[in-house]
């Protein structure tokens, strides 16, 4: 089973079912063997091809995987970024990774610009070109890239010394659609949106990706190691797949 762990311009194809229609977008793949369906918050549903795979087949593999993508896109539910959630500023930006809550105050000046700086006790004033919103979101992923390089590489710390797993380097990312990755060099890569999920999952995740430390991949030596070291991580694997809806918009910016 692979979890966690180039491609060109995609196309927009629509497929009708006998439910809906279905929209998917192609991607074609030199590295890509098989056919593969993913579907994520911010691209939908996306059929990933061979280089040299025929299109024409494709109808009748997508409608075979109907009933799994439509149960994909009823799990994303309020997750699935659309116009109108984009364009939404957030008043609050709620933290659970580290139990915060942190009240955001907009207002506008004469600076081409928007910056942010902590006005307050869990409060952060926003100065500059509020209209522009996105501004305002390019600002906000700035900020939270800074909490959570604090946050998350801090306890990516603390459990690679409890594991004896060292990593040679970590970096903070927007990943579209993984949690995390660790690298052949031992750079681990975290998503920045980690910071708004329960302590435990980021705790699996971070656990899950020392564990590639030791095994680049997902064979039984890899497992059993993080069957070892977070005997729950089967659980909260299943709480991860659901915490897309806890994702706001403004980062998939």
């Amino acid at each position: 089973m692979t979890r966690y762990c180039g491609i060109c311009t995609c196309r927009i194809r629509s497929h009708m079912t006998s439910t809906a229609p279905l929209e998917y977008s192609i991607r074609r793949s030199a590295r890509a063997k098989h056919v593969r369906i993913r579907v994520t918050a911010t691209d939908g549903v996306v059929v990933v091809v061979p280089k040299r795979f025929d299109e024409r087949l494709l109808p009748r593999l997508v409608e075979q995987q109907h009933a799994w993508i439509d149960a994909q896109l009823r799990g994303l539910g309020e997750a699935l970024v659309t116009t109108e959630r984009l364009e939404a500023l957030p008043p609050v930006v709620q933290l659970g990774a580290c139990d915060e809550e942190w009240r955001l105050e907009y207002r506008s000046t004469d600076s081409g610009q928007v910056r942010i700086a902590q006005a307050g006790s869990r409060r952060l004033g926003i100065r500059g070109d509020v209209d522009d919103k996105a501004k305002v979101r390019a600002a906000l992923k700035r900020w939270l890239a800074r909490r959570a390089r604090t946050t998350l590489v801090d306890r990516l710390n603390e459990l690679s010394t409890q594991y004896r797993l060292p990593y040679e380097r970590a970096t903070i990312r927007f990943q579209r659609s993984r949690w995390g990755s660790c690298s052949s060099t031992g750079t681990i890569s975290l998503n920045a949106r980690l910071m708004f999920l329960r302590p435990e999952l980021v705790r699996c995740v971070l656990a899950h990706e020392l564990c590639h430390t030791a095994h680049l991949n997902h064979g039984p030596r890899f497992w059993s190691l993080l069957d070892e070291l977070e005997p729950a991580h089967r659980a909260l694997h299943v709480g991860l797949k659901d915490s897309w809806s806890l994702i706001p918009a403004w980062t998939f910016a």
